[in-house]
C-alpha cells in the first residue's frame, strides 16, 4: 500500500510512491488512497451504467438527466403512478431508490465499487430491480416511521407497533 502524507496544497496528487491528501481532497479520493483502491472517472462510469440500462431496462432512458460532472439520474413510475424507481450515478457509484408519487421518500441504497469495472454494482442493481419489478421487494409507508422497503412483509408486521399502520405498494398493482 502507498504511504499517505497529509499536506496543505489543494489537490490530491498520486504518484507510484506517495499520495498527498489535503483537507479539500474529495472524500472518495481519500478512501481510495487509504485502501489502495482504484477510482473510475465519473463520465466513464456513467457511460457503462447507461449502456447496461439501455440493454436491460430501456424505459429508464426516457427520463435520463445528465449533470455537469458526468453523472446522471433517471426514473420510471409503476403503472398506477403510486411510486417510482430511480437510479443515479453520483460519485461513481450506483444509487437506487424508491420515491412516492408526492416526491417524498429517502428510501435508497448505495452500491459502491472501487475497481476496474463496475460489474458488482451492475449485478446488485439488476437484483434490486428484478426484486422490485417481480413484487419481491415492496415499497412501504409506515404511519410512524415514513417510507422504506421490505422483502419480508411477515417480519415487518411482527415488528409493527399497536399505533402504527402500513401501506404496501407493489410494482404490478392492479
Amino acid at each position: 500500500m502507498e504511504e499517505i502524507n497529509y499536506e496543505s496544497d489543494d489537490k490530491a496528487v498520486a504518484t507510484p510512491d506517495i499520495v498527498l491528501i489535503t483537507e479539500t481532497t474529495p472524500f472518495i479520493y481519500k478512501l481510495c488512497a487509504i485502501f489502495d483502491l482504484k477510482y473510475m472517472e465519473q463520465g466513464a462510469f456513467s457511460n457503462i451504467v447507461r449502456d447496461y440500462i439501455s440493454k436491460k431496462y430501456p424505459a429508464f432512458l426516457e427520463t435520463i438527466s445528465y449533470h455537469a460532472d458526468g453523472s446522471f439520474d433517471c426514473t420510471i413510475k409503476n403503472a398506477k403512478g403510486k411510486f417510482s424507481v430511480w437510479i443515479a450515478t453520483y460519485d461513481s457509484e450506483i444509487t437506487l431508490g424508491l420515491q412516492a408519487a408526492d416526491g417524498n421518500s429517502d428510501c435508497h441504497t448505495h452500491m459502491s465499487f472501487y475497481g476496474e469495472e463496475p460489474t458488482e454494482q451492475l449485478e446488485a442493481m439488476k437484483n434490486y430491480l428484478e426484486d422490485i419489478f417481480s413484487n419481491k421487494l415492496l415499497f412501504m409507508q409506515s404511519s410512524l416511521s415514513g417510507y422504506s422497503w421490505t422483502n419480508n412483509v411477515e417480519h415487518t408486521l411482527k415488528k409493527k407497533k399497536k399505533t402504527e399502520s402500513f401501506k404496501l405498494f407493489r410494482w404490478n398493482e392492479s
